[in-house]
């Protein structure tokens, strides 16, 4: 982010146990306004301790948080500049929709003009059509929508989406994203939490790697991957059917074994080398050769799994 934009959120050293469990070691994290900002880790490495408490909604054992300044966890007006979208649905079922929106937007204060703001955040996640429909009623597509109007309907500084994506059909998906480039256009604040990949690539602005409570690695994404990875991609191949002939070819090109494909009794096997384009190209020649038939065959940029097992590896050395 430029120099110029205003700091929204600021944790700093944060410390949190459970138990005598530390769940967060001394972390630190600084989003500005309009930066989207991917919190990303292994399941219980602390993301939603961290999140808990950027919100005001977890108390910590020390350091601080600031939103805008102020502290979430006492000052009424910090939390009300928060908008949240947890991965569980967070509504009403026997509301409507509008209703549903209208209450969220009375508890965050928003008093005059409240009609508009209910109808322009149905409008920007497309679930107008359903205003008059009772929550409860919904396809779990619907709900993700209204429940993502829930959290935008007082225009909050800062956002926190919680796997926003977890289950979303495509059209859903696509309506997420183009909301969060009109957020960032308006320079809302916005904490992502997410395990999906294509997500991080295609929002964030700066990732931090979360492992046992310690913030391990933070940058943007091209730069942590030029970092972790640097010329490597990841090479995946999809096998029609188990070949034992394909073994020796596949780990002959540093690729491993990733387990049975759950339908058609197929073996993907995947890996991160250099020179990527070239090893499919000879993969693929080798097998035809072998007789064995490939299904699928790709060459990607390394994902979030593999940036969160190359940092936790790191820091554990």
């Amino acid at each position: 982010m430029g120099t110029e934009a205003a700091l929204v959120l600021q944790v700093a050293k944060a410390s949190r146990s459970y138990g005598g469990r530390p769940a967060l070691r001394q972390v630190n994290l600084r989003i500005a306004e309009g930066e989207i900002y991917a919190l990303v880790g292994r399941n219980g490495a602390g993301k939603s301790t961290l999140a808990k408490a950027a919100i005001g909604a977890l108390a910590l054992d020390a350091g601080e948080v600031r939103v805008l300044g102020r502290d979430p966890a006492r000052d009424p007006a910090a939390r009300r500049a928060i908008g949240v979208a947890p991965q569980d649905i967070a509504l009403y079922g026997h509301l409507t929709v509008a209703e549903n929106l209208d209450a969220f937007a009375t508890l965050a204060g928003v008093r005059q003009d409240r009609g508009d703001a209910v109808r322009e955040a149905m409008a920007e996640t497309a679930c107008a059509e359903r205003a008059n429909q009772r929550v409860d009623q919904l396809s779990g597509g619907w709900r993700r929508r209204a429940n993502l109007a829930a959290a935008i309907v007082h225009r909050p500084r800062l956002l926190v989406l919680d796997e926003p994506t977890e289950g979303l059909d495509a059209e859903t998906r696509v309506i997420l994203r183009r909301l969060v480039d009109r957020l960032r256009a308006r320079r809302t604040a916005i904490l992502l939490i997410s395990h999906d990949g294509e997500d991080v690539a295609a929002l964030a602005d700066a990732v931090g790697v979360l492992h046992a409570g310690r913030m391990v690695a933070e940058g943007s994404p091209d730069a942590l991957a030029k970092r972790a990875f640097g010329a490597r991609q990841e090479l995946v191949v999809r096998l029609g059917v188990r070949s034992a002939p394909a073994e020796p070819i596949l780990t002959g090109q540093g690729l491993t074994a990733h387990g049975a494909a759950a339908l058609d009794d197929g073996l993907t096997w995947a890996g991160l080398v250099e020179d990527a384009p070239a090893r499919a190209l000879a993969i693929d020649k080798a097998l035809r050769a072998a007789g064995v038939g490939v299904r699928e065959l790709t060459v990607r940029p390394a994902g979030i799994d593999a940036l969160i097992a190359w940092a936790s590896k790191d820091a554990a050395a």
